[in-house]
Parts: C-alpha cells; sequence; structure tokens
C-alpha cells in the first residue's frame, strides 16, 4: 500500500466512525501523540487512557496509534532522542550501544535472560530513556494540535460533500451512461 492510499484507507476509517467531527478528531490526535513517544509496548493502553480522560474517540485515537509502526518507528524514536538529548542536555549513547541492545533483544535466550541482559545495558542510561521520552512529548505536542485541526476540518469537509470518492462510484463511473 503507498503512502497515499494508507492516508485514504485512515481517512475513510474515521469518516466511518460516526459521531461529532471534534470528538473523533480529538481521539485520532491522541492517537498520533502517542505514537510519537517512544512508548511502543504500551501505545494502545495510553491511547484509550488518554482518549478517556481527554473525551476523545478511543477507536480513532487507536487508529492514531497505527502511525508508529516498522516503517516509521526507526525515524521517529531518533528525532525523539535526538530532542530530547538535545534539550535536557543528557550524554547521550554511542550507536554501537543501541545495535548491542538491538542484538541482545532479538538474539537466542529467554525473555528473562534478554530482561536480565538489557538491565545491564541500559544502567546508567535511564537519562537517555527519559530524555528521549521528553523529547517525544515536545515532538508530539505540536503534532497532535495539527492534526487535530486538519482532521477536524478534513471531517467537516466531508459531510458536505465527499473528499474522496467511494469505491463504490469508481465502480459505477465506468460503466458507460444509459442516456
Amino acid at each position: 500500500m503507498t503512502p497515499k492510499q494508507r492516508l485514504i484507507h485512515i481517512y475513510r476509517q474515521l469518516e466511518q466512525l460516526g459521531g461529532e467531527k471534534t470528538f473523533v478528531a480529538r481521539g485520532f490526535a491522541i492517537g498520533v501523540f502517542i505514537s510519537m513517544t517512544p512508548t511502543i509496548p504500551l501505545n494502545t493502553v495510553l491511547a484509550v487512557i488518554l482518549g478517556f480522560l481527554l473525551r476523545g474517540s478511543i477507536p480513532a485515537a487507536f487508529i492514531g496509534t497505527l502511525i508508529s509502526n516498522p516503517v516509521t518507528i526507526p525515524f521517529l524514536y531518533y528525532a525523539a532522542y535526538w530532542l530530547g538529548v538535545t534539550i535536557t542536555g543528557v550524554q547521550g549513547v554511542s550507536f554501537n550501544e543501541i545495535l548491542t541492545l538491538a542484538y541482545h533483544f532479538n538474539g537466542p535466550g529467554t525473555l528473562q535472560e534478554k530482561i536480565h541482559e538489557a538491565g545491564h545495558l541500559i544502567h546508567g542510561k535511564v537519562p537517555v530513556l527519559w530524555a528521549t521520552l521528553t523529547g517525544g512529548i515536545i515532538m508530539g505536542i505540536p503534532v497532535a494540535i495539527g492534526t487535530y485541526y486538519l482532521t477536524l476540518r478534513l471531517l467537516r469537509a466531508s459531510t458536505s460533500e465527499r473528499l474522496i470518492p467511494s469505491e463504490e462510484k469508481h465502480k459505477n463511473d465506468s460503466t458507460p451512461d444509459p442516456s
């Protein structure tokens, strides 16, 4: 699926949720915000909690978390890391340390062994993790605000006229007009 097709698919999913446009846009923005933070194992849980607390659409928040995926995660997390380390002044980690940590998580061994080894590698690096989280939050705020207003505008426009023609219309357009 091309990026354009993916965006159209996301837009159609949001459009089908129904309900107040602001409710859906708020939920989607919450999910996108969570996607900017390095919290991948907890993205869905955090999106549900924030969606509930901030009164946004929980299904839309879930859709927003899909922005962080195997293709985008390296870019998002590196940007969060760079921003966080730059802002906080925390001493960063070397690329070799990151590769070593990734190797140990993907290498052989039980989950308990992997967690134990990761603990040794991360020991003393907690400030870097906090800096990365801080960078993700700082990066996520303007992205979420922009996402909210863009999504709201698109959803409101879709009520007056459909911005993206449905697949059924494309199928019907290919048939000759009998008149």
